[in-house]
């Protein structure tokens, strides 16, 4: 909502929404949502973020639980090869899962994915296409495991490209899975609750906390249970 209101983007459903931070616990988080859901689907979204679609790289625990929030909205689910045929929408969002065999392909085009290949060879023997999806990306949400053995998700070399492009529709990355350089090149730093988001400026290399700035917004807390002190003691608790 801080991004689309720099950008001039005013009003958006998203504007007034409270930081996790000014919220008491989970059932409030999801309140909030709920409230977001009611605006969208009563005002609207902007005719310039249609369709707005949110990308979810992986399907394991951390997805699921960046998901059961998400799902709170008016939203329909799309698969990544239909990303490029859907007819916008201005009163939900639409929600697109990213498996393993949409984000690399074999380097020999004779060979077919496999899941298991895929992790004992890693980038010996598969290169990533996530950046093709890109184009039609609103919001990005990184959930998968990474190591250097694997490709990345989005390199500075493609980011800086992408975005001189006059059609982009990226704005926000929600990097959950925050490893510093890694699948999201461009996170170069962690962020706290208390100032969660920096801007990655493209053509300086360099980032800008707050929303503000000539490039992608990146929320990268490495320690989001803390936002909710409650209930992550709880889980943590019982399931120790």
């Amino acid at each position: 909502g801080q991004r689309l209101s720099f950008e001039g983007i005013s009003p958006n459903p998203f504007a007034n929404m409270r930081s996790t931070l000014e919220l008491k616990d989970l059932d409030e988080v999801k309140d909030e949502f709920r409230l977001l859901g009611k605006r969208i689907k009563e005002q609207g979204l902007p005719k310039q973020l249609t369709p707005f679609v949110v990308g979810f790289a992986g399907y394991g625990n951390v997805s699921r639980g960046a998901q059961e929030i998400f799902d709170i909205l008016p939203h329909e689910t799309v698969e990544p090869n239909k990303l490029a045929s859907i007819k916008p929408k201005n009163n939900l969002l639409y929600k697109c899962i990213f498996k393993e065999e949409d984000m690399v392909e074999t380097l020999d085009s004779s060979q077919e994915f496999d899941l298991q290949d895929y992790y004992n060879r890693g980038k010996s023997g598969y290169k990533g296409v996530f950046h093709e999806y890109v184009q039609y990306l609103t919001v990005i949400m990184n959930c998968i495991y990474w190591t250097n053995k694997y490709p990345r998700l989005i390199s500075k070399d493609f980011i800086k490209e992408h975005w001189r492009e006059d059609t982009r529709k990226l704005r926000v990355i929600g990097d959950i899975s925050c490893d510093i350089g890694g699948a999201i090149e461009f996170t170069l730093e962690c962020t706290t609750p208390a100032k969660p988001a920096f801007v990655y400026l493209v053509n300086e290399n360099r980032i800008n906390l707050g929303v503000e700035g000539d490039g992608p917004v990146v929320m990268a807390v490495d320690n989001l249970p803390c936002e909710l002190p409650r209930e992550a003691s709880t889980y943590f608790g019982s399931t120790l």
